[in-house]
């Protein structure tokens, strides 16, 4: 559990009470989001996420794959602790971007990938991240561009060119993943990560997908954005957790959930850590 000095959890928090511990080996198949977002020619990705560990092969947050060739569109972390995301079709790579900032172990984030139907970018806490791009052969590539190419999607999996489940798998918590069929702009990025999807009062659109990870007990994860597409749980399993920001806290009424901003957060001691935004599992 978390605990807080100097402040309290409330019901206005992002994510109180369970979580989805995967352990490496671990993943979700998300059925018929291939489909929903197949028109797409911009979007965002975003989660809520927290690693025990950066493996050597990368921790894929969410995927779209294509079983029997080589085409994907993913959004997850690195060997070197850095955020990542990139598209691939039959014809090989072409865009691939990676944060500048180095993210730390047992600590929560808040990342979101959008493309705009210009070039992708990143956000990390609720700010455009400093990238770099990796491949440049074409950034305007999404969903559309590759829709005859996929054909699975995953939560804290890859699947791609028959390499199965198991390789690109994340290690870690994964929480409120959203998936949106438009590009959402700075200040709808910094209201998610300040208030998450159910209190943000700038988001207006439904996201075609919305899963809160938070069920605590079973295999399925609900989704609760337009798609309706339920996702089977393989191997991950529930935990006690929670998730806020750092905006969520006011050094005036020692409160969490207050939309005030704080000067300092001296007042308030973790048992996990400060940095992220976030404490939790």
């Amino acid at each position: 559990g978390t605990t807080v000095t100097g402040g309290e959890l409330i019901s206005e928090d992002l994510q109180s009470g369970n979580v989805l511990s995967f352990d490496g080996n671990d993943y979700i198949t998300i059925a018929g989001l291939v489909s929903d977002i197949s028109a797409d020619t911009a979007g965002t990705w975003s989660a809520w996420i927290k690693a025990d560990a950066f493996d050597v092969q990368g921790g894929r947050i969410i995927s779209l794959g294509d079983t029997n060739a080589i085409g994907y569109l993913e959004f997850s972390t690195t060997s070197l602790y850095e955020i990542q995301a990139s598209a691939r079709s039959s014809t090989g790579v072409k865009w691939d971007i990676e944060s500048d900032e180095i993210l730390e172990v047992d600590t929560w984030y808040h990342v979101v990938l959008v493309q705009n139907g210009t070039s992708p970018v990143l956000y990390i806490n609720g700010i455009l991240a400093p990238s770099h791009m990796d491949v440049t052969t074409d950034t305007t590539v999404w969903a559309s561009d590759l829709t005859s190419q996929l054909d699975n999607a995953y939560i804290g999996d890859l699947s791609f060119n028959s390499i199965g489940l198991g390789t690109y798998t994340w290690n870690g918590i994964i929480a409120q993943v959203t998936i949106f069929n438009y590009a959402l702009n700075a200040v709808q990025i910094a209201a998610l990560y300040k208030y998450g999807y159910d209190n943000n009062q700038s988001v207006s659109t439904s996201p075609v997908s919305y899963w809160k990870l938070d069920e605590g007990a079973g295999t399925s994860a609900t989704d609760y954005g337009t798609g309706a597409n339920t996702g089977t749980i393989a191997g991950a399993t529930w935990g006690d957790g929670s998730i806020y920001t750092l905006e969520s806290r006011t050094t005036s009424d020692d409160k969490l959930g207050s939309t005030d901003t704080p000067t300092s957060i001296t007042d308030f001691k973790y048992t996990t850590s400060k940095k992220g935004g976030g404490v939790g599992a």
